[in-house]
């Protein structure tokens, strides 16, 4: 098959790659710096943008393959995204700004007083500082969201774990922010969870806890694997769309 490459698109960052699939012209950026080793990692952005990071050893042609090996999942993330509604308005971290804990949006109440702490009342998210700069309240929310989340996770591992009777011990779990993954699963069997999905309901948290689980048992997205989570939550299709509808006004 043809490989095309546009030499002319080369940016500090980016450049831009092509390849035939058939009669479809792919098109694609490879990122030129990475602090990953010795893998490819393929991204697709909100805004439509198909990224491939490598390190700077690897051919053009090995990031080609790897991407048209991912084209199916690539097409079918450009599908979701282009459903989706326009991306929304960055928050302003100002009193009476609604933001969501377990699918119900509270509107934040900012007290002007030391020490800095978030308390979840009935009503709202209350946030107590001293600097109630737009970036300090950001910064005590993120905080407060990663310590909800590596709370409530921990103790939602530990629920459901007894469904998957293929892992024999509980895995290590960690805590991280990312922008497109809800949850990743190692070869290792080390589950990484997204302390975004503490804004999301309770069933979408055990949605994608269940669907790392699996993961352990298989690695790949594979009828086996799909049997699996059958079994431990049947429903887990319907609970996938709603977090797919939210995923964007949140990651």
């Amino acid at each position: 098959m043809a490989l095309l490459e546009a030499e002319s698109n080369i940016t500090n960052k980016y450049k831009t790659l092509s390849f035939y699939q058939g009669d479809l012209l792919v098109t694609f950026s490879r990122a030129l710096k990475t602090r990953v080793k010795g893998k490819i990692l393929i991204k697709v952005n909100r805004d439509l943008r198909v990224v491939a990071s490598a390190p700077k050893y690897v051919s053009n042609k090995d990031v080609i393959e790897a991407v048209r090996e991912r084209l199916d999942w690539i097409q079918e993330q450009l599908q979701k995204f282009s459903k989706l509604a326009p991306l929304q308005t960055p928050k302003q971290f100002c009193n009476g700004e609604l933001h969501p804990y377990l699918g119900i949006d509270y509107p934040i109440n900012i007290i002007e007083t030391p020490p800095n702490k978030i308390l979840l009342t009935e009503n709202t998210i209350e946030i107590h500082s001293k600097n109630t700069d737009a970036n300090k309240i950001e910064s005590l929310m993120d905080a407060w969201y990663k310590t909800e989340a590596k709370k409530l996770f921990d103790s939602r591992v530990n629920e459901l774990l007894p469904k998957t009777f293929w892992a024999t011990k509980k895995p290590s779990i960690s805590i991280r922010t990312m922008k497109s993954r809800w949850g990743s699963c190692s070869t290792s069997g080390s589950i990484r969870l997204n302390s975004q999905l503490i804004k999301t309901p309770l069933a979408c948290i055990d949605y994608v806890i269940l669907h790392e689980l699996c993961h352990i048992a298989e690695m790949n997205h594979s009828p086996r694997f799909y049997h699996l989570l059958d079994q431990v939550m049947p429903e887990w299709r319907g609970v996938k769309k709603e977090l797919d509808k939210l995923g964007h006004g949140i990651l």
